[in-house]
């Protein structure tokens, strides 16, 4: 059972928590936007509906976008997080403005700009995710929780600006231009939050120094938290480097192999299964939707309950089980049935909150655990890379699996 911290150790206030989570919007919001307008990019452009996989080939190769892990560490005073945030916050609010202007621009048949700008996007949330969360360890706990939920809302904010604009219907009530566009505002909004969390005095972080104060294993590492400014540790503070990535991940191999099969079952799960649960694409909507939504919900859980340390493997093979008995569901002949229908959308929530719950988590136990700024960092980005395997590794198996036809179609 989760414990909580009493609150003048972990509440940020509400205002403050919807700050953090604004910030958190930023990193998947080009991506999510172009996934959700989709339904209307596929009717345009000369791709047609095989735009849905060649828009997600892309995003896997912006993987690339992980090599600023090794320039961060190389060359640290030159590129700090907080620069980092700043060029990324831009090359989002840029994607934005020129995808807007020139989401139909093709070249031999080919979207150029809508695939460039999903490569960018790409970079953004692969990078984004290495420096928002050390960025907010720095913070009391409910901070970290409010960019993690932020993270997985930017796909309801994106999902919820094509419902009103009819993204399935034939006439759309508003343009593409003005979705984009709209898209460019809220990462307006993350640049905003982000400069006043970056440069306010927060007098609650001031009253967290056990969370900001070296633990014996820090002193160990030689290092300190460095001064802090106006009671928050800066990145700057810090170069003492640990000692290599083997020690990170005996810092932290906990989170580290508990995210790796998070995403490897999560990114099994959606792309692949979901589709051959039940049958008719309505459910197939309502069924994605479902886990997008338990996901937020899973994440928004762990402001509150967050000493879940011991749970998180646990948690993690519940996943598999719930997974396991998918593949079951999706291999059958039979998929009717008022029972199996409740089952499928009672298993998917359940999944979808397990999934979001622990994304936050193996996020939050390396920032307070860790006392070295720099190996903290480097553990939390090594959570990153790790969740990047797994997805990696679970939605090419999946794509194996379906292409063999063992799932079945009603």
């Amino acid at each position: 059972m989760g414990e909580t911290r009493p609150p003048n150790e972990s509440s940020i206030g509400a205002v403050r928590w919807l700050m953090f989570f604004s910030v958190g919007l930023f990193p998947w919001l080009v991506v999510n936007g172009i996934f959700a307008e989709l339904a209307v990019f596929n009717r345009i452009l000369p791709e047609g509906k095989s735009l849905s996989s060649q828009a997600g080939a892309i995003c896997q190769v912006a993987n690339v976008g992980l090599v600023y892990v090794w320039l961060r560490h190389r060359y640290g005073e030159f590129i700090s997080i907080s620069k980092t945030m700043w060029l990324l916050l831009g090359l989002s609010f840029v994607s934005c403005v020129v995808l807007s202007f020139a989401w139909n621009v093709t070249v031999g048949g080919v979207s150029v700009v809508l695939f460039s700008t999903t490569f960018t996007g790409g970079i953004v949330g692969i990078v984004g995710l290495t420096v928002i969360y050390p960025w907010a360890s720095r913070f009391p706990p409910s901070a970290t929780s409010a960019v993690s939920t932020g993270t997985a809302s930017s796909g309801l904010l994106a999902g919820l600006i094509g419902f009103f604009q009819g993204a399935g219907a034939e006439t759309l009530n508003f343009s593409p231009f003005v979705f984009i566009l709209l898209l460019g505002v809220f990462t307006l909004l993350s640049c905003v939050m982000f400069y006043i969390l970056e440069h306010e005095a927060l007098p609650l972080v001031s009253k967290h120094t056990p969370l900001l104060q070296p633990t014996e294993e820090g002193i160990e590492e030689g290092g300190s938290l460095g001064h802090k400014v106006d009671g928050v540790a800066r990145d700057e503070d810090v170069r003492i480097e640990p000692r290599g990535w083997w020690h990170v991940f005996q810092q932290a191999k906990m989170p580290v192999c508990v995210q790796l099969f998070n995403c490897l079952f999560n990114y099994a799960f959606i792309p692949g299964i979901i589709p051959f649960l039940l049958c008719g694409n309505i459910p197939t909507f309502w069924l994605q939707e479902v886990v997008t939504l338990s996901n937020v919900l899973g994440r928004w859980a762990s402001t509150f309950f967050y000493h879940t340390d011991d749970l998180l493997p646990w948690m993690t093979a519940a996943m598999g089980i719930l997974l396991g008995l998918s593949i079951a569901l999706a291999a059958a002949t039979n998929k009717s049935g008022l029972f199996l229908e409740i089952s499928a959308y009672v298993g998917v929530f359940i999944f979808g909150w397990l999934n979001g719950y622990i994304e936050s988590l193996v996020f939050l136990v390396p920032g307070r655990r860790v006392g070295n700024a720099n190996l903290k960092e480097r553990a939390l980005q090594l959570v990153v890379i790790m969740g990047q395997v797994g997805a990696l590794t679970g939605t090419f198996t999946t794509a194996g699996v379906v292409a063999t036809r063992n799932f079945r179609q009603c």
